[in-house]
């Protein structure tokens, strides 16, 4: 076997996979990452309200609602303490995720429908090659 080194330049090697178990290790140094940069994402299971006054948390719950996020919104009110303003922000939180599960309902119909509609046209439509 030749070990000498050769004046060539070496072609890139292929990328290969990475070492099993990394893959884990960087998705959870993405979630330490973005908890740390972003306090009010979270990766895992996201806090009820990480507010450390009744203000911020009253604060923050504003921002939440505006934001379209009602059910953080709600637990942050609860946090501060309105317990008025976060039975309506879980109020609306409901009503947002009946209106998305409505939509998506609607879509399965019509995907069905066309389903069937082109399954009949597949059974009972004019033969093909038999002419």
């Amino acid at each position: 076997m030749n070990l000498q080194a050769s004046s060539a330049p070496r072609t890139p090697r292929p990328f290969r996979a990475a070492r099993a178990g990394s893959l884990p290790r960087v998705l959870a140094a993405g979630c330490t990452l973005v908890a740390i940069v972003l306090p009010h994402l979270a990766c895992a299971e996201e806090l009820p309200c990480a507010a450390a006054t009744v203000e911020e948390a009253r604060a923050l719950a504003d921002r939440l609602l505006e934001a379209g996020r009602y059910q953080s919104a709600g637990e942050c009110y609860e946090a501060a303490g309105e317990y008025a303003r976060a039975n309506q922000a879980f109020l609306d939180a409901v009503t947002a995720q009946s209106k998305a599960a409505e939509r998506r309902l609607a879509d399965q119909a019509d995907s069905a429908r066309k389903l069937a509609r082109e399954l009949e046209r597949a059974f009972h439509g004019p033969p093909r090659g038999n002419e």
